[in-house]
């Protein structure tokens, strides 16, 4: 009697009350396996991943064929940022089972791992068992345009649109490939259409950088200040409205929007460099050296690692040290360059002329 509350607490929703009935079940019957797998899955419910991934790993060794509580483990080894092991045992399931939302979970996993190709085979194989279901298709499209694929991620998205045109993610997604090849006018389009049916940050921030693209730096500067009206802690947001007052010779209000970042983040990379390219006097110092040497050694993203390495060979250049100039130079390429794939301008232009799609 029990068991069956807490299940209609849980199908209720009630994720928190469930949990103490399960918890307390199983704790009173440790061989009442059921009420184990039930705790896990309210603890995913309620993002207790290290207790679901405890609760669940306990559960699995006795029932490994349950594969539904082996996605539910998969997904909250994802959910904790352990990929590898989200992997493992998405895999699992995926043996004994070619359930739609198995294949999607692994896809996103995959692309979490930076594997855009298997990926795509996930998100494919999931879509031959749920042909119609468009959040699948969108996230294919992105797996395409990570993978360097625009092409097939615009077309994808374009035949969601003639079947949905007002699809906010659809109109959303296909604006970032545009712009991903150059197209910004046709990026703007996609944009503000988007925001006609979905007033939201993220989309004023892209429409924001395909402004900036096209230097109206007016028309940026408006569309940031509105998504921080919005989300007034969107980050980049803020580095890119600071960016855009910079390109008008707005030095000061830029100073300012850097330095508040760098109060609420004293070890973000870009800022810190950003602001030391505005306020640093011709004389090169050796606290500088030193400063953006610290800043490496902190950077653990990649465009943070490539931006600051340039700043050391600009640096080194100044300074007549060019061997290392050109040691840190080659160092950012590298950085730069590992994850892209490489598009000829004659494909880039063939692809901005054969993609057609009609907006409402």
């Amino acid at each position: 009697a029990a068991f069956q509350e807490a299940e209609n607490l849980f199908a209720a929703e009630n994720y928190t009350t469930a949990l103490r009935l399960f918890t307390a079940i199983a704790q009173q019957d440790r061989n009442f396996l059921p009420a184990l797998r039930q705790q896990g899955i309210c603890e995913l419910r309620l993002r207790q991943y290290d207790n679901a991934i405890k609760h669940l790993l306990k559960y699995c060794k006795n029932h490994p064929d349950d594969v539904v509580a082996r996605a539910t483990l998969a997904q909250s080894y994802r959910s904790s940022g352990e990929f590898i092991r989200a992997r493992q045992h998405i895999k699992l399931a995926l043996k004994t089972s070619e359930e739609a939302d198995f294949s999607f979970l692994a896809a996103e996993i995959e692309e979490l791992l930076s594997e855009y190709g298997k990926a795509i085979k996930y998100y494919l194989n999931g879509l031959k068992n749920d042909p119609e279901r468009i959040s699948a298709q969108i996230a294919l499209a992105g797996a395409y345009k990570s993978s360097g694929d625009f092409k097939a991620a615009a077309d994808l998205l374009a035949n969601i649109l003639a079947k949905q045109p007002h699809n906010v993610r659809a109109l959303t997604n296909l604006g970032t490939v545009y712009h991903s090849i150059g197209a910004y006018e046709s990026a703007i389009t996609l944009f503000s259409s988007a925001l006609g049916h979905e007033c939201h940050a993220d989309i004023l921030y892209n429409l924001g950088l395909s402004y900036q693209q096209l230097r109206r730096a007016g028309d940026s500067i408006e569309s940031f200040q509105r998504a921080l009206e919005l989300e007034p802690n969107h980050t980049e947001a803020k580095i890119q409205l600071a960016e855009s007052y910079s390109s008008l010779g707005n030095f000061d209000e830029a100073i300012t929007i850097y330095q508040q970042i760098i109060t609420a983040e004293p070890t973000h990379c870009r800022v810190n460099y950003l602001r030391t390219q505005i306020e640093k006097s011709h004389e090169v110092s050796d606290e500088e050296e030193r400063r953006l040497h610290q800043l490496l050694r902190a950077a653990a993203d990649r465009n943070d690692q490539s931006l600051i390495n340039f700043a050391l060979a600009k640096l080194y250049d100044d300074t007549s040290r060019h061997d290392k100039a050109f040691e840190y130079v080659d160092r950012a390429n590298k950085i730069r360059f590992r994850s892209l794939k490489d598009a000829s301008s004659e494909y880039i232009a063939t692809l901005r002329t054969t993609i057609e799609i009609g907006i409402d």
